[in-house]
């Protein structure tokens, strides 16, 4: 099952969903992909997958910048897109592939 959802504003940023750990989420846009089994199934909103995205990019960083400057850097540059996307100034797609036995991805607006 495959489910896109195209958020041009801030209301698209709210709309909510509940969301399977069995669930690839995707905005291909700036080339984001959680792969299914990284993130709880949870009830949240497009803004929230975000981010908790950019939460588990973050999380390591400080240990990154002092192993991997270079890498560090370039998550960091990926975190800012990220976080333009949370701005609503940019309109994009988030995309999210489940197996049909574990479907229960839904996404509404509210």
């Amino acid at each position: 099952m495959r489910f896109k959802v195209a958020v041009n504003d801030a209301r698209g940023l709210g709309r909510q969903g509940v969301t399977s750990d069995q669930a690839t989420v995707t905005v291909p846009e700036i080339d984001l992909e959680i792969p299914a089994n990284s993130q709880k199934g949870a009830v949240t909103t497009v803004e929230g997958v975000l981010q908790r995205t950019v939460t588990a990019l973050e999380q390591d960083q400080p240990v990154r910048r002092a192993l991997d400057p270079d890498g560090a850097q370039q998550i960091d540059a990926f975190v800012d897109k990220v976080k333009g996307l949370m701005t609503a100034e940019q309109a994009f797609h988030i995309v999210s592939r489940v197996l049909i036995d574990h479907f229960y991805q839904l996404w509404m607006v509210v």
